[in-house]
């Protein structure tokens, strides 16, 4: 582990200061150790490489050395905004910014935690919390698609494999720090709602027929009438069931969008 450089984006909150290091095991772990201190409040540790990333459940994060914005903020929000629901859909909503921003095609939230292009996973988010709040990030930039088929990972794909525009890893990772940053001052200006909406829109569901899986294991299927981050609901047979976002596991279209 080598600290490369640290410096202060000409930011608000997210990016002062940002810590870029060669390699760690995770970018989460090293961000969990400082997470105590609220003077650390918008650190961004930042890695070209993770050995030992990993995702939601403890899964295993996979990127090819150099090929991914990897990072974690650590936050210390005012208590509204301190749900593991909005500091999800705050990250994603900017990710989804910078990937159309980067390859101008429109992603998709998957939820809770995964931004797609065209069905495929290029980014996946971890929020945790000891003390302060950590958002985790992994998006895939340059990744060769062969990287994915070596690694089983037949769902993923990176941004470079959405356009033909060469990518730099450190412009997108800073887009990405900037989107952050001017999504964090809408939550603590006041403006949840805003957030909430773009949260939806790109969750692309709202009205659809879908099932959802619930943390539990069970599954119900119906029309979803609501979005929100006080829960989702659920419509069938005219009955309505309201569904807390941490009951929610997973959330699938039953049909394409026209089919």
């Amino acid at each position: 582990m080598a600290l490369l450089h640290e410096y202060h984006l000409p930011t608000r909150f997210i990016g002062r200061p940002v810590r870029r290091y060669d390699v760690l095991e995770s970018t989460n772990t090293l961000a969990l150790q400082l997470a105590g201190d609220p003077g650390h409040h918008g650190l961004v540790i930042w890695a070209d490489w993770q050995t030992a990333g990993r995702g939601r459940f403890g899964r295993r994060w996979f990127a090819a050395p150099g090929s991914a914005v990897l990072i974690s903020v650590v936050l210390f929000p005012p208590p509204r905004l301190q749900r593991p629901v909005i500091m999800t859909a705050w990250a994603a909503v900017a990710v989804c910014e910078t990937v159309y921003l980067t390859t101008q095609r429109q992603p998709r939230i998957k939820w809770p935690n995964d931004v797609l292009l065209s069905g495929k996973k290029v980014c996946g988010i971890l929020v945790e919390q000891s003390g302060g709040i950590v958002v985790g990030i992994g998006l895939n930039v340059t990744t060769p698609p062969q990287f994915f088929l070596e690694h089983n990972l037949a769902n993923a794909a990176s941004l470079a494999c959405f356009t033909d525009q060469p990518l730099d890893i450190t412009e997108v990772g800073q887009r990405l720090l900037e989107r952050l940053d001017a999504g964090y001052v809408a939550l603590v200006e006041g403006e949840l709602g805003e957030i909430e909406s773009a949260w939806r829109w790109y969750g692309g569901l709202w009205g659809r027929d879908v099932q959802v899986t619930l943390t539990t294991g069970e599954r119900c299927s119906g029309r979803l009438r609501e979005w929100s981050f006080d829960g989702l609901i659920l419509e069938r047979d005219g009955e309505p069931r309201l569904l807390l976002p941490e009951e929610i596991a997973e959330i699938e279209p039953l049909s394409v969008p026209g089919g």
